[in-house]
């Protein structure tokens, strides 16, 4: 198979991929009782209004008194548009919400993600160059014990072993603000708990991962010739990432993705970061509110897919060796 056939095939996938999760996804929420017809139910009855009426009237604003495939077809319009829908609930543009919450998320998110790839792969590289076997067992243990620990745990570690003084000195108070935006003052110095706690558990993950990839290169036959020809450190380890670069630097989104997208909901419950992740479990314990509701469905699910498409493509690119599926 040629490359070009192999890049479109995998592209046909992704997007074949990516429906199939949101029409699982339509279908769950739509064919699942809207637990706020209970709660209307409950509140009409109380006030003396009739219940019949109260749950008619909320599924007309919600748009659920709409035939689900005439909602499934108009959705798919939209999604070809790159409409997203008008969120109920909250009374906004979905693709605004998404983006104005995700825009938190980032802020930590990022920096915490280049630290544990950067640090824990730098740390392996030297390690399996220098072949310090001692070395390797430590940061061996270190990692084994890091990705076993629950990231709740961890998060509570990192506050009170870490962190003492940074909670100390803020009377433990600090707190986002939705209203200000990411990079407000405020908001910054609230993300510094999330960003440590994501940082260390990234780190401890990559550190497990980059141990076993690069570890099938430290005894390859290029490394023993850089080696043998007296290559430093550093220099040899350049050789060993050089073979492992492609899956080093996409573990967190192809892989360990879904281990990656928990640890953002429980580090955003737990600091109270109005991100993806606060903004997924809000809308997942109230009402059928659909559009939002496959809204925060659609961006972790776009970005696995993608970050696997990406990867196979690296993989055409960058290792001609590799054989392509007939």
């Amino acid at each position: 198979m040629s490359r070009r056939s192999f890049v479109l095939r995998r592209l046909a996938g992704m997007v074949l991929t990516v429906w199939a999760v949101l029409t699982t996804a339509f279908a769950v929420v739509v064919f699942t009782t809207d637990p706020a017809e209970t709660r209307i139910v409950q509140s009409a009855s109380m006030s003396g209004e009739d219940p019949s009426e109260a749950v008619d009237a909320y599924l007309a604003a919600t748009n659920q008194n709409v035939p689900v495939s005439e909602r499934y077809v108009d959705w798919l319009v939209g999604l070809a548009k790159l409409d997203l829908g008008w969120s109920y609930t909250r009374e906004a543009a979905v693709t605004t919400l998404l983006a104005d919450h995700v825009a938190f998320t980032l802020v930590y998110f990022l920096p915490a993600l280049a630290f544990a790839v950067i640090g824990a792969t730098g740390i392996r590289l030297y390690t399996g160059a220098a072949e310090d076997t001692r070395l390797d067992r430590l940061t061996d243990g270190l990692s084994y014990v890091a990705v076993s620990v629950p990231v709740f745990l961890f998060a509570y570690a990192v506050k009170w072993w870490v962190l003492p003084a940074y909670f100390v000195a803020t009377n433990d108070e600090i707190a986002y603000t939705a209203t200000a935006g990411p990079l407000a003052p405020g908001n910054l110095q609230a993300a510094v708990f999330p960003a440590t706690v994501m940082g260390l558990y990234l780190f401890g993950i990559q550190l497990r991962y980059a141990g076993a990839e690069l570890g099938e290169y430290a005894s390859a036959e290029f490394v023993k010739t850089a080696r043998g020809k007296g290559s430093s450190v550093w220099r040899v380890g350049r050789h060993m990432l050089r073979n492992a670069v492609v899956p080093l630097a996409s573990v967190f989104f192809t892989d360990l993705f879904g281990m990656v997208l928990l640890a953002v909901y429980v580090v955003e419950v737990i600091a109270s970061v109005p991100g993806l992740g606060g903004l997924t479990v809000n809308v997942m314990t109230g009402g059928h509110d659909l559009p939002l509701m496959l809204g925060v469905v659609l961006l972790p699910a776009l970005v696995g897919v993608v970050a696997n498409f990406l990867r196979d493509v690296g993989y055409a690119l960058f290792y001609p060796r590799v054989e392509l599926e007939s």
